[in-house]
């Protein structure tokens, strides 16, 4: 007897769960990768597990998992003011406002 053909549902759903739900997604026809941004091909597991050992991904998913560097850190005033930590936080409060990041990756 030949062998029925599972449906990309079927296929798809085990995939996520087996591989992480934090990196992969489905939405029962397509298998994306959320760090990289693009779908991944689910016909055979093979082409899931080849695409997790490339570097892209490997350094999408350092890049997504490292949270501190992407958040900016805002500041405060002190009770103590001197005029060149005022000059710094003025400066600071300026650039956010103006949607400038402090830090560029």
């Amino acid at each position: 007897m030949p062998k029925e053909k599972t449906s990309i549902v079927v296929r798809t759903r085990p995939l996520v769960s087996e591989f992480s739900e934090q990196v992969f997604s489905t939405d029962g026809k397509i298998l994306s990768c959320k760090p990289c941004g693009i779908k991944i091909n689910c016909s055979k597991r093979f082409s899931v597990v080849q695409h997790i050992r490339t570097c892209k991904h490997n350094c999408s998913v350092k890049r997504h998992s490292d949270k501190r560097e992407l958040t900016q850190k805002l500041t405060t005033r002190s009770a103590s003011t001197t005029k060149k930590s005022t000059f710094n936080f003025d400066l600071c409060k300026a650039l956010v406002s103006a949607n400038i990041p402090i830090k560029k990756n």
